[in-house]
């Protein structure tokens, strides 16, 4: 899916700062590799193969590091691309909340644009209404 944002614009977004706060805090905000406490980032350890924001990441996927550390395994460690969870390719309507998962016009749980996804949605309503005559 092309996108008119940049990877350096979407670490500025504030789902992701909260995200990244949240792993800091997890990691008692210091290195998980040699416990330093300077220049920590937090690392996506896979991504998937059709991208999603940053912070849509699983938790368990993100670990912190310093500066150091992270060029380490970098040059140590494969990129580790994964297949999408089964739930990105469904429509989840019945549990989609307002604002979650939507960036730049895009609701990335369902990989549609916010306007498409209200098109397809009454289409689905009418057709379920018509279903139930």
């Amino acid at each position: 899916m092309a996108s008119d944002f940049s990877y350096s614009d979407e670490l500025k977004d504030p789902h992701w700062v909260k995200k990244r706060n949240s792993v800091l805090k997890r990691d008692k905000y210091k290195c998980t590799c040699c416990g330093s406490k300077d220049n920590l980032c937090v690392h996506h350890t896979f991504y998937y193969k059709h991208l999603i924001p940053a912070w849509l990441y699983p938790k368990y996927s993100l670990l912190t590091l310093c500066h150091t550390c992270h060029q380490h395994y970098h040059e140590t460690h494969e990129l580790v691309i994964k297949d999408n969870p089964k739930s990105y390719y469904k429509k989840p309507w019945n549990k989609h909340k307002k604002d979650k998962g939507v960036f730049k016009g895009i609701c990335y749980p369902c990989n549609l644009s916010l306007a498409g996804k209200v098109a397809y949605r009454k289409n689905w309503l009418k057709k379920k209404r018509e279903k139930g005559k």
